[in-house]
């Protein structure tokens, strides 16, 4: 994904925007679809709760980091949602190891995680010399989600994280 974001971005041709807005769409899907099924089946395994999160954060990094090379996305932004995932990632190190509980997923960072990727498919659409009101509109109403679920999301994770009980 990062190599084809490079490359194509920077064309500025609609038809490889749509690509590219098709290639991250249908990777955020069969991401979506692969956690439904296990659920659904009940097919969860430990090494794949611990592997989907993972695949999750690499995407939307090497994405944000593609997207922010080619000035489609603001270095505040991307460093607003990778510093958020760094962020809950630790608290949730720090949680099964020092206290030997989970932190369960939030359902605010599940919405964070769909304006995130609506987003991000959104802006690789856009074409971004000349973006109509509507598009622009689209646009920054999806960041404005995203910003908010992300920051929101986070607060939720460290209030469940000082919930936690100390271990004496």
């Amino acid at each position: 994904m990062p190599l084809l974001l490079w490359y194509g971005l920077p064309q500025r041709r609609m038809a490889i925007n749509i690509m590219l807005a098709t290639v991250f769409g249908a990777l955020g899907l069969t991401d979506f679809l692969d956690g439904y099924l296990a659920r659904r089946f009940s097919q969860e395994t430990e090494l794949g709760k611990m592997l989907d999160p993972i695949a999750d954060k690499a995407l939307v990094f090497a994405t944000l980091i593609s997207l922010m090379a080619t000035g489609r996305v603001t270095a505040l932004v991307g460093a607003l949602i990778i510093g958020r995932e760094l962020f809950v990632a630790g608290l949730r190190v720090c949680a099964r190891t020092y206290h030997a509980k989970d932190i369960p997923v939030a359902g605010a960072g599940k919405v964070k995680t769909v304006f995130q990727f609506m987003y991000l498919g959104i802006v690789m659409l856009n074409n971004h010399d000349n973006l109509s009101a509507g598009a622009f509109m689209i646009e920054h109403f999806l960041l404005t989600g995203t910003v908010f679920f992300t920051l929101y999301s986070a607060v939720l994770y460290y209030q469940a994280y000082s919930a936690i009980p100390s271990i004496s």
